[in-house]
């Protein structure tokens, strides 16, 4: 996917508001609101990796919301949170599996000689730009840490 996100995004957002579903053009505008602060905030446009980064981050923000709000006894908030994440999703590339996540650090700590701790800086960028969207960076470091420990 090597399109920008920002224009799909832009018309699901006029689709949706024209089909009258408010809860879908509400996500897509908090995420063009996103990109927008992001790039004024850089002081320019974002690439196609920014935006996967943003929407990432947002997951993991309404994914740290939902085991609040699910903690507290609020599953009715909890359950809006999880479908925004699921709309949010519809913008990301399909997702690695956990094995073959796990194959692919084995083949980049292999090709980096990585052998302890140290190393794991080095491992975590190659693996985040190999995997561009496709896997939770905490899902990418935890198995990292696993197989460097």
């Amino acid at each position: 996917m090597s399109d920008l996100l920002k224009p799909l995004i832009k018309e699901a957002s006029v689709r949706s508001l024209k089909e009258g579903n408010k809860e879908i053009t509400m996500v897509l505008r908090l995420i063009l609101a996103e990109f927008q602060k992001e790039e004024i905030s850089q002081g320019s446009d974002l690439n196609n990796n920014d935006e996967l980064s943003l929407l990432q981050k947002m997951i993991k923000q309404r994914n740290d919301s939902i085991k609040q709000y699910n903690d507290a006894g609020r599953n009715e908030l909890a359950e809006k949170e999880q479908k925004e994440i699921e709309i949010i999703q519809n913008f990301l590339p399909e997702q690695i599996n956990e094995e073959d996540l796990k194959k692919l650090a084995k083949e980049t700590i292999s090709d980096l000689s990585a052998n302890s701790m140290k190393d794991m800086g080095n491992v975590m960028k190659v693996l985040k730009d190999k995997t561009s969207g496709q896997a939770d960076p905490a899902t990418i470091s935890k198995i990292v840490k696993g197989l460097l420990s």
